[in-house]
């Protein structure tokens, strides 16, 4: 039985709800999506403004080195005019919103409901809630971006308006006080946005609310209490670190322990088999690994490649619970939080109702049986 004291003490809660195969998994299917967005994309943009060049080397098969090729396609994207890097990079955060929106969502509504509940939530549950909630999820990173961008083009526009002669520098004299506040404003934004950003799925998926509540909430939380705030964070970024070397560690060892066992069993083809995709290069082998170019059979090589997807799957796991201890532990120094600012009890959350959206199919069917019996 989980016990809150609601004081920092339930940040050590944060390893056993993070450790939660939903989690993980929700986790592991984003960090995907981010791989195949921040590491493909640049890929082939950078090869439409090299006219194909790197996209070549890519494709390249005596071409190895391919943190090259990736540093080249950021270098021909910067090489770009300011607005050109800047529209790329505006673009990239979208598409990564976009991501992590929706599954950052699912993760916090699962550790709110294991921290407040003491109970599981169905992977099901987490997906239908985090739809319903997917545009208040999504909306705050927009929202302080857009925020940010509304003075900043104001105090640009009002730079523009001093170019005017004799009457431009005397407008901007008289009106400098706006443009101060509005770079109070800017300020404001950019610190609560840093360090407050991290509440903004904990805030949903805790009050049910929209993404309003969710910027107001995660920015009256942080300046009415920013020693509690840094405190709270200090501790879990400590326990989180300590946590995640003993994961990797144990994760390891686990994969390190089978695999070997496994190669003594097999033998020689085992060594074929870790050889399709190399692997022999990041994995201990009790044995000589294939000579290089030495044909191997068709089942050697199918099972050369499942061997590397389930390790995939299972290292992605591993790098996933970074992921899910961040966004569990925000949940609790949220909760914290909420009841050190508004006093209300750590174990009160938003539960949803039956959903509504079963009544008018029920009440359609009904009728139209009636009609049938008509």
């Amino acid at each position: 039985m989980r016990e809150l004291r609601g004081d920092f003490r339930d940040i050590f809660n944060g390893f056993s709800v993070a450790l939660d195969l939903k989690k993980l998994f929700a986790g592991f299917i984003g960090l995907t999506f981010t791989f195949l967005i921040v590491g493909a994309l640049p890929f082939f943009i950078g090869s439409h403004l090299t006219q194909g060049a790197v996209m070549g080397k890519l494709m390249n098969k005596n071409y190895v080195c391919i943190h090259e090729v990736y540093v080249q396609a950021w270098q021909a994207i910067f090489a770009l005019p300011w607005w050109g890097w800047l529209g790329i990079m505006s673009g990239l955060y979208v598409m990564l919103m976009v991501v992590w929106a929706y599954f950052g969502g699912m993760i916090s509504r699962i550790a709110a409901v294991n921290l407040t509940k003491d109970e599981g939530l169905e992977f099901s549950k987490a997906l239908s809630f985090a739809g319903k909630k997917y545009l208040a999820y999504f909306s705050p990173w927009i929202i302080c971006a857009l925020g940010f961008l509304f003075f900043f083009l104001c105090n640009y526009v009002g730079g523009w308006v001093g170019r005017i002669p004799v009457v431009g520098e005397l407008l901007i004299a008289i009106f400098l006080p706006f443009a101060i506040l509005s770079g109070f404003i800017m300020v404001f934004i950019i610190i609560g946005f840093i360090f407050g950003a991290s509440f903004f799925c904990s805030t949903i998926s805790v009050e049910g609310s929209d993404s309003f509540d969710a910027i107001s909430r995660s920015f009256s939380y942080l300046y009415s209490r920013p020693w509690h705030y840094i405190f709270y964070n200090l501790v879990a970024c400590v326990y989180g670190a300590v946590t995640t070397v003993f994961v990797w560690i144990f994760g390891l060892l686990m994969i390190g322990v089978a695999l070997w066992a496994g190669q003594l069993g097999m033998g020689t083809k085992f060594n074929e088999m870790i050889g399709v995709l190399h692997l022999d290069k990041v994995i201990f082998t009790h044995g000589v690994p294939p000579p290089p170019g030495q044909e191997v059979s068709g089942t050697v090589l199918v099972a050369g490649y499942i061997f590397g997807v389930w390790l995939v799957i299972v290292v992605g796991l591993l790098i996933s619970y970074m992921v899910s201890y961040k966004i569990s532990s925000q949940t609790i120094i949220y909760l914290l939080l909420r009841k050190k600012v508004d006093d209300i009890d750590v174990k009160e959350i938003y539960e949803e109702t039956e959903d509504e959206e079963e009544l008018p199919d029920v009440d359609s069917a009904e009728t139209e049986k009636e009609k049938k019996e008509g």
